[in-house]
């Protein structure tokens, strides 16, 4: 049977063929990675046309204080004394123009969020079977294994990346930031509207997910066991938290993010290799060891420390607020 995207989203356990390779499942996450950046930049504007109110800030153009107490007796600040006399100390700002740039940073961490669930939820499936631990190598499961079939599952997030601008446009009625510094949770808050319908929304494509990681994860591994189901639920049940509890950490997490992503993808992608590279450390300054390979344990754990990376950078960019 032919492969194709639109079958395998109907039926993934039959129209998945194991030949498919792992840049088709990133050919999807990147498609869904522009549309929820897009989404997320469209929702931006909403927010920021939602936001009235003005805020007191510092006079940008008002010299410092202690240049215009110079200014009073010093001649050499008297360039100052007319901004220090004729400027207010504080001036009326609208606070949309905070609100803008607040909610336009949060299209990054769209953007980011579903190429680091896509890793997340890859590496989570390959370690439930092992993943490259395995002695003999037909009976490992590598992380490109299963990474086209965990992106063409995603496939379903985009009916809910394009409905979001709807929903936070209707949920805006509310909206109001308390100040300056609030403008940015304000925004993740509004970005991610309480409405029961897109809970609904959100609910539906990640059980369809679900059902198509069951069929696709099944095909690729070529096992019938149990811990595919289960994976494929748990998986979807703890992205359904964004649409209940979505989680935020702002500030500079998502730098965080990115690196804690590349380094647990590397070990997650080529544990034995890493394993190798720190035997060979261990090993200088002896002889005989040119052979050694590392236990399965050792690759295992390597790959559960890579996975505890991935997943806390899957958090620090987004993928419990944009999944």
């Amino acid at each position: 049977m032919d492969w194709s995207p639109l079958r395998a989203l109907v039926r993934p356990e039959r129209a998945f063929d194991e030949d498919v390779r792992a840049r088709v499942g990133l050919a999807v996450v990147l498609a869904l990675c522009v549309l929820n950046g897009v989404a997320a930049t469209q929702g931006a504007g909403a927010v920021a046309s939602a936001t009235d109110g003005t805020v007191t800030v510092d006079n940008p153009d008002r010299p410092g204080d202690w240049i215009c107490d110079e200014a009073a007796t010093d001649d050499f600040y008297e360039n100052y004394r007319e901004a220090c006399a004729n400027e207010p100390e504080t001036v009326e700002r609208s606070l949309s123009s905070y609100a803008r740039p607040a909610a336009d940073a949060l299209a990054g961490t769209a953007f980011l969020a579903p190429l680091a669930v896509w890793l997340a939820v890859s590496g989570v499936i390959a370690l439930a079977f092992g993943g490259a631990s395995a002695d003999d190598p037909s009976d490992r499961v590598r992380l490109s294994t299963v990474a086209a079939a965990t992106g063409v599952g995603l496939a379903p997030a985009a009916l809910r990346y394009a409905a979001r601008p709807f929903f936070v446009e209707r949920s805006l009625s509310d909206y109001s930031p308390a100040g300056i510094e609030s403008t940015r949770d304000a925004a993740a808050a509004a970005m991610t509207p309480e409405s029961t319908l897109y809970a609904l929304v959100v609910v539906a494509t990640l059980a369809w997910s679900a059902y198509v990681w069951r069929g696709t994860w099944r095909a690729a591994i070529g096992t019938e066991s149990r811990r595919v189901d289960a994976v494929a639920v748990g998986c979807a049940a703890v992205l359904s938290l964004s649409a209940f509890s979505p989680v935020y950490l702002g500030g500079g997490a998502a730098i965080y993010g990115i690196l804690f992503l590349l380094l647990g993808g590397l070990g997650l992608a080529f544990p034995r290799v890493l394993e190798r590279i720190e035997l060979a450390f261990d090993l200088i300054g002896t002889r005989g060891g040119e052979s050694v390979e590392p236990k399965p344990w050792r690759v295992y754990l390597e790959q559960v420390g890579s996975l505890l990376f991935v997943l806390f950078g899957a958090v620090a960019v987004g993928g419990l607020l944009f999944p």
